[in-house]
């Protein structure tokens, strides 16, 4: 029983110091951010994934922690759109990352493809004008129709991309990148937009209802980042998340290596230091 009590105290320590030494190896900015814990969002998501280890279990758990599904899609694909935008920065299922980083079109795209389909890919920005007005619809940033063979034409761009740029202090913006799988190649009645941030049709896009008008069915994959205005932006871009990454991967190294010591009947005699 002294031996049992012994080990659940070490435990008991072990989870504090943990937690601490995580919230410690975050970013300042993160912590110190009012909104960050995004409601009832798990702040957790926003850390990311990388692309070449997400499991569809993981795709499906960020879209729902994130309110995607069934706010925006009814359901979750299976495969994740890989997006990768100038200097190098990554779309990573959740990542923090600043409205610099995407001021142009994405350099490339790539999706699960057996070179036979037609697609329709939407980027949308999922809370404007701002994440408290939880709006029905979604600010259309980038629409392409009829992309074949992991490319399209221009006369396939129907709105051509912007950036996204949300407001001062509007909280965190969800931007999505989805994929759909056509029937067939379609023949698309939509307007086609110029650059004008300021258009209605940009402004009121609603993806469900477009996806239901051309019978597009679920998303095929899909892939988003969290994006905000705020007044101080110091972090190098990505910063958030893949620090978060390592202070997660930290602690599960010094965990494993607390659980054998203590399977090996090792006492420590200066918790405190121990752990340090």
């Amino acid at each position: 029983m002294q031996g049992s009590s012994l080990t659940n105290n070490h435990s008991f320590l072990f989870s504090i110091l943990l937690a601490t030494m995580i919230w410690s190896q975050l970013p300042r900015q993160s912590r110190a951010k009012k909104d960050w814990d995004l409601t009832t969002m798990d702040p957790n998501v926003t850390l990311g994934w990388g692309p070449k280890e997400v499991y569809p279990f993981s795709i499906d758990y960020a879209l729902k922690q994130c309110k995607i599904v069934p706010m925006i899609i009814d359901k979750s694909p299976k495969h994740l759109l890989e997006v990768l935008y100038e200097d190098e920065t990554i779309v990573d299922l959740g990542v923090y990352l600043r409205p610099d980083d995407m001021l142009f079109e994405p350099k490339m795209i790539t999706w699960p493809d057996g070179g036979e389909y037609y697609y329709t890919l939407i980027i949308a920005d999922a809370d404007f004008p701002a994440r408290v007005d939880y709006s029905d619809s979604q600010y259309l940033l980038f629409m392409v129709v009829n992309a074949h063979n992991g490319t399209w034409k221009e006369e396939d761009v129907i709105v051509p991309y912007i950036g996204p740029e949300p407001d001062l202090d509007s909280g965190l913006h969800r931007v999505l990148h989805v994929l759909y799988r056509q029937p067939k190649k379609l023949q698309f009645d939509e307007p086609r937009l110029d650059e004008n941030r300021n258009n209605s049709r940009r402004q009121n896009f609603v993806v469900r209802k477009f996806t239901k008008k051309y019978n597009l069915g679920q998303p095929h994959a899909i892939n988003f980042f969290f994006v905000e205005n705020w007044d101080f932006v110091d972090t190098e871009p990505s910063d958030l998340a893949l620090s978060g990454l390592q202070a997660m991967e930290n602690s599960m190294d010094l965990f494993d290596e607390i659980q054998m010591r203590l399977e090996n009947g090792e006492e420590f005699e200066d918790d405190e230091e121990e752990f340090k």
